[in-house]
Order: C-alpha cells, then sequence, then structure tokens
C-alpha cells in the first residue's frame, strides 16, 4: 500500500464553463483518477466545487476538505492547476506555503508541473497565482465597462415580452397579443379581479404567455393546454412597466443601478393607466389574508420549505350528467409534495400537548432532560472547540520538529510557538466557559418556557398559541401514507453568541 494519500480538488465557476466545455468538473476528476492510477497512490476522496468563482475561498467542497486536512485524513491534495485552488494571490499563497507545509500535506498540480515535494522554493507558483488573480480582476472591469456603456444605449433583453416580437434585434407590437395587454389593464382598473381576468381569457381560448413565448423562441414544449391562463400570469402583465414603452435595464445585477430608456419601443398603453393599476394593485394587496397562524411554524423536513395554509374550501365540479356541484372539504396545510388536513394536525398537536402536560405536571424537569437527549447543539459546539485544540497542538509539533531540524531558526520558532500556545489556551477557557454557560442559560430557558406553558393549557388557550409557546418549528414528513412529526422545541438550540471565535 502505498504511503500516498491523496484527494482531488476540482473547481469550475460559470465563466470557465462559457470559455471552455473541456473544463468541465467531470473531466477533471477523470483526468486526475488517471493520473493517481498512474502514480500507484491510494485514492481517498473527491472534493469538487461546481459553479463556485476562484475569486473566494468561502467554497462547500474546499472547506470541507480544510476540516478533513487539519484532522490529517489525507497527505497529498490534487489539482488539474493552480488557478483550481482559487485565483486570489494572498489566500492562495497562504494556503500553498503556509498551511500546507505546517500540516505536512504535499500539493500536486499536474498542468502547472507543480510538485510541493521538490519544488518547495519555487516562486513561480506565487507568480501564477497573482496572474491568475491579475487576470479575473481585469476581465470583470472589461466586462462591466462593456455593460456599463451598453446599457444607457438600448434594452438588454433578448427575449420579447407578451404583446411584441422580436425583429431585427427590436421588439415590434404583436396586434393581437397588444390588444390583449391592453385589455388586460382597462379590466383591471374597472374593477375586474385577475381571477376573474385569467378565467375570461381561458373561456375565450386566448393563448397564454407561456404558450405565446414558447413558440416565439421556437422552443420543445409541449402543452396540453394553450389557453392556461393564471392569476399569477395576469398580475406579472400589470406589474411591467415595459408596456408603457419604458424599458428597465439592470434589473437582475447587482453591480448596475437600474436605469429607465424612454421610447424604447412602442408603447401598448398610457403611463397614466399604468400608474392608476399599480395603485389599484397596493392597495388590493392591503387587503389580502392577514398571515396564518400555521405560517413559518411548520415545514416539510426533507426540503426544508415551510408550509401554507389552502385558504379554498370549497370547489365546483360538474358531475358526469353536466350539472355543477360544489363540495366542501376540510382547510389543508401544503406542504410541497404533500398535504395535511389541519383537523387532523391539531388532532396530533392536542394529544403530543396532552402527553406533555400529564408528564411536567409530575416532574418539571422532564422537558430539561428530554431536549438534552434530543439535542446533539451542544454536543456539536465541544466538537468543534475540541478539534480546534487539537489542530492548535498538531501545529505545535510540526513547529518543534522544524526547529529541531534547523529549518527554523530561533527567534520565529519562539514568535510561532507563543502564538500557538495563547491561542490553545484561550480555546480550552473558551470550551469550559461554553460547558458552564451553556448550563446556566438552558436552566433559565426551561424553567419560562415550561411556566408559560403550563399556565396557557390549564386556561384552555387555543392549541396553536399552546404550541408556539412550546415549539420552535415542527417538522413533518410522509413515510407510506404515514404522518411523522418531529418536535424541535424552544430551548433546544441555545445560541452562545460570546464565543465568537472562528474555529475553521
Amino acid at each position: 500500500m502505498s504511503q500516498v494519500k491523496a484527494v482531488i480538488y476540482a473547481r469550475l465557476s460559470q465563466e470557465d464553463r462559457l470559455e471552455d466545455t473541456s473544463l468541465s468538473i467531470q473531466n477533471q476528476i477523470t483526468n486526475l483518477k488517471r493520473y493517481i492510477m498512474s502514480h500507484s497512490y491510494d485514492f481517498i476522496k473527491v472534493y469538487a466545487d461546481d459553479g463556485y468563482t476562484g475569486g473566494t475561498m468561502n467554497r462547500p467542497a474546499f472547506q470541507q476538505m480544510l476540516k478533513d486536512l487539519y484532522q490529517h485524513k489525507f497527505n497529498t491534495i490534487i489539482v488539474k492547476d493552480i488557478s483550481r485552488i482559487g485565483r486570489n494571490l494572498i489566500e492562495v499563497g497562504h494556503f500553498i506555503e503556509e498551511i500546507c507545509p505546517l500540516e505536512r500535506i504535499r500539493v500536486i498540480s499536474v498542468l502547472d508541473q507543480y510538485d510541493s515535494d521538490f519544488y518547495t522554493n519555487d516562486d513561480s507558483i506565487v507568480f501564477r497565482s497573482f496572474m491568475n488573480d491579475y487576470y479575473l480582476k481585469e476581465c470583470k472591469k472589461k466586462a462591466y465597462k462593456s455593460l456599463e456603456s451598453r446599457i444607457t444605449k438600448k434594452p438588454l433583453n433578448t427575449i420579447p415580452y407578451y404583446g411584441y416580437i422580436l425583429k431585427d434585434k427590436r421588439f415590434i407590437l404583436h396586434p393581437e397579443e397588444a390588444h390583449v395587454v391592453k385589455r388586460i389593464f382597462d379590466d383591471y382598473a374597472k374593477g375586474v379581479g385577475t381571477f376573474e381576468l385569467a378565467r375570461k381569457l381561458k373561456e375565450e381560448q386566448i393563448y397564454c404567455p407561456a404558450y405565446s413565448l414558447n413558440h416565439k423562441i421556437q422552443g420543445k414544449y409541449s402543452y396540453k393546454t394553450p389557453y392556461d391562463w393564471s392569476p399569477n400570469a395576469i398580475q406579472r402583465i400589470l406589474k411591467r412597466k415595459a408596456y408603457t414603452g419604458i424599458h428597465i435595464n439592470g434589473t437582475f445585477s447587482k453591480h448596475f443601478k437600474e436605469l429607465e430608456l424612454e421610447n424604447a419601443y412602442e408603447a401598448i398603453i398610457p403611463l397614466s393607466l399604468y400608474e392608476s393599476v399599480q395603485k389599484k394593485l397596493k392597495e388590493n394587496q392591503k387587503n389580502k389574508f392577514p398571515p396564518s397562524k400555521y405560517a413559518h411554524f411548520f415545514y416539510n423536513k426533507q426540503t426544508g420549505i415551510a408550509g401554507h395554509l389552502e385558504r379554498r374550501t370549497t370547489r365546483t365540479i360538474q358531475t358526469k350528467t353536466g350539472k355543477l356541484r360544489t363540495e366542501t372539504f376540510d382547510p389543508r396545510l401544503s406542504l410541497e409534495n404533500f398535504s395535511v388536513s389541519i383537523p387532523i394536525l391539531e388532532k396530533i398537536l392536542r394529544k403530543e400537548i396532552n402527553r406533555l402536560f400529564k408528564e411536567l405536571t409530575q416532574d418539571k424537569r422532564y422537558l430539561a432532560d428530554l431536549i438534552t437527549k434530543d439535542s446533539n447543539y451542544l454536543k456539536k459546539q465541544i466538537e468543534d472547540f475540541q478539534i480546534a485544540i487539537l489542530k492548535k497542538e498538531s501545529q505545535m509539533k510540526r513547529l518543534i520538529e522544524l526547529r529541531v531540524s534547523n529549518q527554523m531558526n530561533i527567534p520565529t520558532y519562539k514568535d510561532k510557538m507563543e502564538r500557538a500556545k495563547e491561542e490553545r489556551r484561550l480555546l480550552e477557557s473558551k470550551l469550559a466557559n461554553l460547558k458552564k454557560q451553556s448550563s446556566k442559560e438552558s436552566n433559565q430557558c426551561y424553567d419560562q418556557v415550561i411556566d408559560k406553558f403550563l399556565s396557557l393549557k390549564q386556561k384552555n388557550q387555543e392549541i396553536m398559541q399552546i404550541a408556539k409557546t412550546l415549539f420552535k418549528r415542527i417538522e413533518i414528513e410522509k413515510v407510506n401514507g404515514k404522518l411523522i412529526l418531529e418536535f424541535q422545541y424552544k430551548c433546544q438550540d441555545i445560541k452562545f453568541d460570546d464565543f465568537n471565535l472562528k474555529l475553521e
């Protein structure tokens, strides 16, 4: 078995993808695996950041690789070239010349023909890193300058809005669609709602915006019904200022302010009508239902998406005989890929709350014991500090080895060793305080939550009010048709703001 335990790091930014398709993540990994096999190294793992810029080192896979590096899970990092590590001169230089030698990590860059074990004093690697950083900044400057000059001259949008077609790189009116847009604005201004407008257009079999756009750009989507108008589609049309002939550039860019170009193309409606419709939209928004008591409390466990209340409790269907029949059903909580009946959900909640109430009336520490048992938060905090302390001790051992082998002079050794000792002492102090503080704060938190919960339960308050006193959030999943609820208690994730020491 080889003594070289190698990992692969691959990265591809959006800019790289546009420039050269051969730079794909899969190609990088395949070529580097071939390199590892040809040198008979032990392959450990692949770390890949797809779609992340090299201008920052704060990338998920790279940060995970750093954590594993400090735990000595490997001793060699292999990359396609140095720019895959990053394009920032200072950060890449610090990683290659400070962190890796200190942790005895070998770095191999295949295309650069660089191996840190044989070229430890090779300044060309730092220079290449500098050139990569310079190249990144220059490309940004040129791209922003080009966009800045274009953004003030003409619309940058190449996809025509509903009501227009693209001809000779200009928006030209589509007579039939323009008539529909004008009608939508006029009817809404007269008091016709978005649901009613969508229903009428669907009944009249007028092509919807999605179908129209697919036809204009010669898309390959197929539609069962090309007349699928929705209230949301109506709202998007009503909010679009482009129908007044004013185009807004820079809408989706954080680098440029929004810039209005007047008379960019022929207007469908006057500006006065657009402004009156915007006022009406704001008024109608205020009159909507207030947020439900179920909002931001129930979550889909698999996706993490918050549930929302389906307010409609009746629907009209057509029977086989052609008659219309109104059906009534319970309100439901929608959780993306499934929904739950509100009465059933409240029944499950009531059962859990009654069980907890019974336990707490006998022993007030029951909840504290339950949370401590279920929560991994404190354990995770302690582990992080322990790993940080081990890492610091490893650095100190490495310093001693460098001094013994005369690879480091005495003043440098003393300075670095003093700093390492001070940092370790600080970490140990923080860890001790963390344990002490967590116990104190959690006890106070438990007492407050339990007292409020018991008070509301004895007063027979509404079930959701009691639940929100005790639980921070409830995660729901459906397994084989059965609902499974996971409760996160209010004190389960106590935050320790005093301990802001970086553990990376």
